[in-house]
């Protein structure tokens, strides 16, 4: 029972978000989100992050497995496992429980893997673990089971559920997804059946959402997208990269195409979700979501692609879509909260945390400052530690280590923090951005550290005793044992001077901070205390226990124990706030109990709230008293607002502290040496006054030695000055000299080697011309040949057309033997050419090198002018360094000088009765004086001529450089030209090839020819066979048998085949020759047109060639005037140092 006191705890805020339950992030409105954290549902708002409401959990010791929300947004529904699952229902109005939907008790599930709610709201499907796998159908206004079925095949019964979605517009359909697993159920009189597609064999589906009423998409943990249209698949796509989602037709078969997608594990898609605009994909490696509308011929296009910062996260986990479509919300595996815009236009958007970034896992360290409004946390499963501003609600700080911390406490003045690992202690600045390392300290199995309320002092506590250490030194000074077992807790007094323990082994004991002695002791046989706190001065002391007891210690007796009447409730955290009137109590369901101090009669409690749904690790209260923080290993952090009206408590009345890092003694000890420091500084002084007075004594000396010796070595600087001069000129002269020697020799070859050019330039030109008169020549002749060739055929073609058909295959031999002659004559000519052109090319060749190795010998004799010039520089330089050694020495004087002067000023009251002696030597110093001045201007006037060398050197230098671009552009030109030639010489290579294939055509009509010839010779031979026959004939006229036997004689020889051809088909014979002696005519024709445009592009080709002859010849004329201008200039700037 809870006693009616004026204590009360409300939750202010609440840090945290459960990772592992699913679909854990929902719409409760278009501006409010609902997702779970620690015992409690939070709608967080998302205009104010600093606003929040609280759901609290019927049932907090049971897991959270998964929350849906009915389509109003009026209802949430929490699936419930842990031994016997059930469904809890809470109004999102007025934030209350109203119904539970249990589970029938023959059900062997132990818990829910999935629920949603239909469409209309009226009923929400939940399916049960294994292993049964069933689905459940409840009313939610009767409260009601209406049906129920197997969630997946009986063929399949070990195969999971991960997803259940309903139908928008059919509340009596629904889709089951998981590995190897769809089914489409609809309700028909009480009974679910399945329809439509089910074989998803090798298909890992994870998320299923219905886009329309016959429409779904499913995704995979290989990263593929399912689309079922009208209860078929129709399409597999890849999701990650996915640019486009349309419908193939029905012609195609999914099948073909499907085995074609590469599959990826990291890529999975771990939740798809459907709005009326389009469809949500979201990934697992990389955290993404992507954003896919719908758009005019049934297909969807990718719009937006939504990614955290690198490294904020990996996964993610649910995604959520506002009721107006305006706003996504995230959740990712690491347990963290983004929220974006689904109007961005641009294709990539980021998304932006929502809220503060959350520890994942076990939060097992708190600590919170005395005097700032910050506290530190430090998780075991993360490895963070960070800083947060409970009056902003920021986290200012975050840093994660390689090693998770153990324990954590910031120090008074919130300027350092302690840190605690298994192996090492840390002490850690706070600064603006970071935590800065300062020192560290080895240890084994840690277990806590906490800072005394002071700050000079820390307690750590290991498996079996307390070590108290030093802040400012970070050594140990006490090491507190005596526990025979483990120490669970330890407790500071209030002002430092005390430390109280506890452990396993049923002791406790009260030790001294400053000796280490033990002050008092208490040892319970058979007890196991997990913690103690203590009130003001540490007189008295509050043992918890695991029994959910209390015990009371005062002067090493038990002076009550107080029981609390919950069941099955232990303790696991205690501590009492600064103002001793209430002691805090954390239990292992994690809620938090209050007790009002003193304990009134029957003990009970005060306030109680359940806020955590794991143990709590850690209570602490602001130093005001009104806030109290707790941690808990659900990896929450809660802060409450305690309410207490008769907590009228005076600062004043609280122990103040001794020491805050530095004590009085340690102040007095500081006076003491400061005191000490100052007497010898005074004592230091003094000793230093008299060793300056008599170094001026010294000094006054010595100063007669310093001027002769002064003026001997100015008398050397002269002759040494004078001597470099000198020397320097000469050396300018020479190498001016060397350089005019250099430029004329220079000029008389480049000269001689540009008239070579021109002569060896002049005799090519004239060798081309005569190929040219000869080539001409030769094509004439060929020509005349030509024709006359084609007019005797021409009379031979009609000749063997009016005597016999056979005479024009004679005439093609003809030809054929004049094409041979007139391609061996080309190919001679051809030769010719190309010896003539191979010789130029390799004179041309030989020239060019000789000008390159002429114009790299020039190059070679500048850069040693150059390097001369270098040297000379060099020199200078060295000269220059002497210089300014001897300005530093005059230097150096001069402040000798400045010295005797302040000497000599200061001693005048010293000097009065030798003033006779003092002004000779003051008319001895004034003449020092202008010798100096004089030795000054000497110095300034070498100065100048420095000056005047360096601009004469500048000059050169600028003289030189032009020159060396022009011959750096000259050399570029001749590259350009070079690289022409090399195209011009493909050129021909091309054309040559070309000539070629024209040549062996040219060879086959001569053979033709030749053959045509042939034939043309046996035919006369017949006639003249045929004729001396004849003539036989005429001698046997007048003996008719005779004349018969010669006459067959001859028709057996010569008749026989041109009977038969001249019986078949005379006339088509004729025509047949006509044709071939018009196509050799067609040929020969369109060759010599071939030829003569040949021949003219090799006429451009030659005047092209010989234009840029002429311009080289121009651009080395207009070089030779340009060095020869530059005469002038040149012999102008060796007259000016002169």
């Amino acid at each position: 029972m809870v006693a009616k006191q004026n204590l009360a705890l409300q939750p202010h805020f609440i840090y945290g978000l459960k990772p592992s339950t699913t679909h854990n992030v929902h719409f409760a409105s278009n501006e409010c989100i609902i997702y779970p954290a620690g015992g409690v549902l939070v709608l967080h708002s998302l205009q104010d992050p600093r606003s929040q409401k609280y759901i609290h959990l019927h049932n907090k010791l049971k897991p959270i497995n998964a929350i849906c929300i009915s389509p109003k947004k009026d209802v949430v529904a929490c699936a419930e496992g842990g031994g016997s699952p059930q469904v809890s229902l809470y109004s999102t109005s007025n934030l209350q429980y109203f119904a539970s939907l249990e589970i029938p008790s023959d059900s062997s599930a132990q818990d829910i893997a999935c629920l949603q709610f239909s469409c209309d709201g009226q009923l929400i499907i939940v399916i049960t673990t294994e292993p049964d796998w069933m689905l459940f159908c409840y009313n939610v206004a009767s409260k009601t089971l209406d049906s129920k079925t197997r969630a997946n095949m009986a063929a399949q019964p070990h195969v999971p559920v991960k997803q259940v979605a309903c139908n928008p517009s059919d509340a009596a359909t629904l889709a089951l997804v998981g590995p190897d697993l769809f089914r489409l159920l609809q309700l028909v009189d009480g009974s679910w059946r399945q329809f439509g597609f089910y074989k998803a064999q090798n298909y890992p589906l994870s998320s299923v959402a219905w886009l329309t009423s016959d429409r779904i998409l499913a995704g995979t943990d290989d990263g593929r997208l399912l689309l079922i249209e009208s209860n078929e698949l129709r399409a597999v796509f890849r999701a990650y990269g996915l640019q486009k989602v349309s419908l193939p037709s029905k012609n195609e078969n999914s099948r073909n195409w499907e085995e074609s997608i590469p599959r990826a594990s990291k890529e999975k898609v771990t939740s798809v979700v459907a709005f009326k605009k389009g469809f949500l994909v979201g990934f697992g490696e990389p955290c993404q979501v992507a954003r896919f509308t719908l758009e005019p011929g049934q297909t969807y296009l990718l719009k937006t692609t939504y990614s955290p910062k690198p490294g904020a996260s990996r996964a993610v986990w649910s995604l959520a879509v506002s009721p107006d479509c305006s706003t996504l919300a995230c959740s990712t595996e690491e347990a963290q909260l983004f929220q974006a815009k689904l109007s961005g236009a641009s294709e990539i958007e980021p998304m932006h945390p929502f809220g503060e970034p959350l520890h994942l896992g076990p939060v097992v360290g708190l600590s919170v400052c005395v005097w700032r409004s910050i506290f530190v946390t430090c998780g075991a499963q993360d490895a963070t530690v960070r800083v947060w501003n409970y009056d902003t609600g920021k986290q200012e700080l975050l840093r994660k280590f390689d090693t998770p911390p153990v324990s954590v406490s910031v120090h008074p003045l919130g300027l350092y923090t302690l840190v605690l690992f298994k192996e090492c202690v840390c002490l850690m600045s706070i600064e603006l951005d970071d935590l800065e390392m300062i020192r560290t300290a080895a240890a084994a199995d840690c277990i806590d550290v906490q800072f005394s309320p002071g700050g000079d002092l820390f307690a750590v506590v290991y498996a079996n005793k307390v070590d108290i250490v030093s802040i400012v030194s970070f050594v140990s000074k006490l090491s507190l044992s005596g526990h025979c077992a483990r120490v669970e807790s330890a407790a500071w007094s209030q002002d430092g001077t005390k430390l109280v323990t506890c452990g396993a082994d049923g002791a406790i004991y009260t030790w001294d901070s400053a000796t280490g002695e033990r002050l008092e002791e208490m040892v319970t046989k058979g007890s196991h205390f997990l913690g103690v706190s203590t009130v003001g001065r540490g007189k008295t002391s509050f043992l918890m226990k695991g029994d959910a007891s209390v015990q009371v210690i005062q002067s090493n007796k038990v002076e009550r124990i107080v029981k609390s009447d919950i069941k099955n409730l232990e303790f696991t955290v205690t501590t009492v706030i600064r103002n001793d009137r209430t002691l805090l109590v954390g239990s292992r369901c994690g809620s938090l109990i209050a007790y009002a101090l003193p304990f009134n009669d029957d003990g009970l409690i005060s306030a109680f709230c359940c806020i955590h749904s794991a143990p709590i690790t850690k209570i602490v209260a602001s130093y005001d008293c009104s806030i109290i923080f707790t941690c808990s290993e659900d990896g929450s952090i809660c802060i409450l607002k305690l309410e207490d009206n008769f907590a009228n408590y005076d600062e004043k009345s609280i122990g103040s502290v001794e020491k805050v890092l530095i004590g009085r003694k340690n102040l007095r000890d500081l006076r003491d040496l400061n005191n000490t420091l100052s007497s010898r500084l005074q004592y230091q002084q003094k000793e230093k006054n008299d060793a300056l007075e008599y170094q001026e004594m010294v000094f006054t000396k010595g100063t007669v030695e310093m001027r002769e010796l002064k003026e001997r070595d100015e008398a050397e600087m002269r002759r040494e000055m004078e001597l470099m001069k000198s020397g320097h000129d000469k050396e300018l002269r020479e190498q001016m000299k060397r350089f005019e020697d250099f430029l004329g020799q220079h000029e008389t070859t480049v000269a001689k080697m540009d008239n070579l050019y021109q002569e060896k330039l002049i005799v090519q030109y004239k060798k081309v011309e005569r190929l040219e008169n000869q080539l001409q020549l030769q094509e004439r002749k060929y020509e005349q040949l030509m024709k006359d060739i084609c007019e005797k055929s021409d009379l031979e073609m009609r000749l063997i057309q009016d005597k016999q058909a056979e005479i024009s295959s004679l005439l093609q031999k003809q030809i054929e033997e004049l094409l041979d002659e007139r391609e061996r004559t080309k190919l001679e000519h051809e030769e010719v050419v190309r010896s003539i052109e191979f010789d130029a090319d390799k004179e041309i060749i030989e020239l060019k090198t000789r000008h390159e190795t002429a114009v790299r010998q020039q190059v070679d004799l500048l850069e040693r002018t150059q390097g001369q010039l270098q040297s000379a520089k060099k020199k200078m330089s060295g000269n220059q360094e002497v210089i300014m050694e001897f300005e530093q020495r005059i230097e150096i004087l001069q402040a000798e000088i400045d010295q005797l002067k302040s000497t000599v000023a200061s001693l005048e009251q010293f000097i009065a009765e030798q003033k006779k002696l003092m002004e000779r030597n003051n008319i001895i110093l004034e003449n020092k004086e202008k010798d100096l001045m004089s030795t000054k201007r000497q110095v300034e006037e070498l100065i100048k001529d420095k000056a005047n060398i360096s601009l004469h050197l500048d000059l050169m230098t600028r003289h030189i450089e032009p020159k060396e671009a022009i011959i750096r552009e000259k050399t570029q030109e001749i590259e350009q030209l070079t690289n022409e030639l090399k195209v011009e010489r493909s050129l021909r290579a091309q054309l040559e090839v070309e000539m070629a294939n024209l040549q062996s055509q040219i060879k086959q009509n001569q053979k033709q020819a030749t053959l045509e010839k042939t034939k043309h010779r046996d035919t006369l031979r017949d006639i003249q066979r045929i004729r001396a026959r004849v003539h036989q004939l005429g001698g046997v006229l007048q003996q008719p048998r005779r004349l018969a036997e010669v006459a067959a004689a001859l028709y057996s020889d010569y008749g026989r085949e041109r009977d038969s051809l001249e019986d078949e088909h005379p006339e088509e014979a004729l025509l047949e020759l006509k044709r071939q002696v018009e196509t050799l005519q067609a040929l020969n024709d369109s060759l010599v047109k071939k030829l003569r445009i040949q021949d003219e592009v090799h006429r451009g080709e030659k005047n092209a060639l010989k234009r840029e002859c002429i311009s080289l010849m121009k651009q080395l004329n207009s070089l030779q005037q340009m060095r020869i201008e530059q005469k002038v200039p040149e012999a102008g700037v060796e007259t000016q140092p002169d």
